[in-house]
C-alpha cells in the first residue's frame, strides 16, 4: 500500500516574540508566493472600524484609541475620509501594517472591550492561480496536489478554465488573542474547510495574562499546492536560521522530495 505523505502542522519559521508578528505578516503578504493582484480582505478591520464609529462620542475610547480614530478619519461617530471600507475591508500591505502597528500596543484594551469577533485578527490572502504561478512549475504543483489527495477532475478544470473558482486558492493569517492555551480541537476558517500551519512563537506573552498565537489557514482541497508554496515562502522569510527538530521532522517528507532524496 502506498504510504500517505505526512501533513505538516507547523509553518517553517519561528518568531521570537510578538514584536516580530507585524514584520512577519508584512513579509508574508509581500512574498512572491502570494497573489498581489488580489487585495487582502481583513474583516477584523471592518469590525474595528464599525466599533469605533459606533462609539465615537465615548471620550475614554477616543483617549485610548485616538491614533486609530485619526488614521481611519472617524469624526464624532461618523465615517468620513479616504479610508473607506464597506462590509469587508480590502487592504494593501501598507494599510495592514499601519493598522497592526496602531492596534498591537492596545491589544489588552481591545480584548477587554470585546472589539474583535472571537478575539481574532484575520487577514485574508490568496495564492496565484496554478496557470499563472511565476515560481513553481505546473507539473510540480499538479503532482503535489494529487499526492495530498486532490481531486483530478477539479484539478483538470483549473488547468483549462481561464477563470476557475477562487476558493481553493484562498487562505488567511489568524492572529489570536488568548488568556490560556488554545483547545486541541481545530477551528474552521470562515473561508471553508481549512488546513492549519501554526507559526511557533518562542515567547508569545504580551502581558502576564494575555498571549498571542499565529496560524496560516488554507483550503485543504489543494493542500499539496499550499504546502509547496508555504515551504518556499518560509525559506524566503527564514533565510539561514536553524529550525527546531520538531519542525524539521514535520517537513522531512516534503524536503526529501524537494532534494530528490
Amino acid at each position: 500500500m502506498k504510504r500517505q505523505p505526512r501533513i505538516p502542522s507547523y509553518f517553517r519559521c519561528v518568531l521570537r516574540d510578538p514584536s516580530e508578528i507585524t514584520p512577519f505578516v508584512v513579509q508574508f503578504l509581500d512574498s512572491p508566493f502570494v497573489d498581489k493582484n488580489v487585495p487582502f480582505p481583513v474583516p477584523s478591520f471592518t469590525e474595528l472600524k464599525q466599533f469605533l464609529r459606533a462609539h465615537g462620542r465615548d471620550a475614554s475610547l477616543r483617549r485610548c484609541f485616538g491614533a486609530l480614530f485619526d488614521y481611519l478619519e472617524i469624526q464624532d461617530g461618523e465615517e468620513e475620509g479616504v479610508v473607506t471600507w464597506g462590509e469587508d475591508a480590502y487592504c494593501n500591505t501598507l494599510e495592514v501594517k499601519s493598522v497592526l502597528d496602531l492596534v498591537f500596543p492596545l491589544l489588552e484594551e481591545v480584548k477587554a472591550r470585546g472589539i474583535l469577533f472571537g478575539d481574532r485578527i484575520e487577514i485574508g490572502f490568496a495564492l496565484p492561480l496554478i496557470m499563472t504561478n511565476p515560481r513553481l512549475p505546473r507539473e510540480e504543483i499538479c503532482s503535489e496536489i494529487l499526492r495530498y489527495g486532490g481531486n483530478a477532475r477539479e484539478l483538470a478544470f483549473h488547468l483549462h478554465h481561464p477563470r476557475p473558482r477562487r476558493a481553493p486558492y484562498e487562505g488567511a493569517l489568524w492572529i489570536d488573542l488568548r488568556e490560556k492555551a488554545p483547545p486541541k480541537s481545530r477551528e474552521a476558517s470562515r473561508r471553508g474547510e481549512a488546513g492549519i500551519l501554526e507559526v511557533p512563537i518562542e515567547n508569545p506573552w504580551i502581558s502576564p495574562r494575555l498571549h498571542l498565537s499565529v496560524s496560516v489557514r488554507y483550503n485543504s482541497q489543494f493542500r499539496g499546492y499550499w504546502l509547496s508554496q508555504m515551504y518556499h515562502l518560509a525559506a524566503n522569510l527564514r533565510g539561514n536560521d536553524p529550525l527546531p527538530e520538531l519542525i524539521v521532522e514535520d517537513w522531512r517528507d516534503f524536503k526529501n522530495r524537494e532534494s530528490g532524496a
